[in-house]
């Protein structure tokens, strides 16, 4: 038979967020440096997920915990498990911190690199254009046959 407890209720959820966690620092480790790579897409989709995913078991959170505060009966050994479980979400939140302000720190990055190269471009861009040839008649005009 299945327990229905809250305390058996509470560390299910405690234990997806934190297989959801484990899934999220995967994620995060394998970030493309190549902003062209098609490993971005997919990125992206998982980005989506995790969000959705997070924001569901945040508000299932919200519910057991107000369960959870209200039940006057629970055990000790019960209330030591949570604390466990809370702990080792913390601990990892703190992970995915970590790989977020590295990913976050790498786009910067990759962002700087796509500024200069634009940077480079529209240099190019004005030097081909004071060296074009012109029209006839023009101020820049240059007469080959001259």
């Amino acid at each position: 038979m299945t327990d229905h407890s809250i305390a058996a209720r509470l560390a299910d959820c405690f234990r997806r967020q934190l297989e959801l966690f484990n899934h999220m620092i995967e994620a995060h480790a394998a970030l493309p440096r190549d902003p062209e790579a098609p490993e971005w897409t997919e990125i992206l989709r998982l980005q989506t997920q995790f969000s959705r995913d997070l924001a569901a078991l945040e508000q299932e959170f919200q519910l057991l915990k107000r369960e959870w505060d209200h039940t006057p009966d629970i055990e000790p050994n019960a209330r030591s498990q949570m604390r466990e479980l809370a702990e080792s979400a913390r601990h990892m939140t703190g992970e995915l911190a970590r790989a977020n302000a590295a990913n976050a720190a790498q786009v910067a990055d990759m962002m700087r690199e796509a500024r200069e190269q634009w940077a480079t471009l529209q240099r190019g861009k004005r030097i081909l254009r004071k060296l074009r040839a012109g029209e006839p008649g023009d101020a820049g005009f240059i007469d080959r046959k001259a």
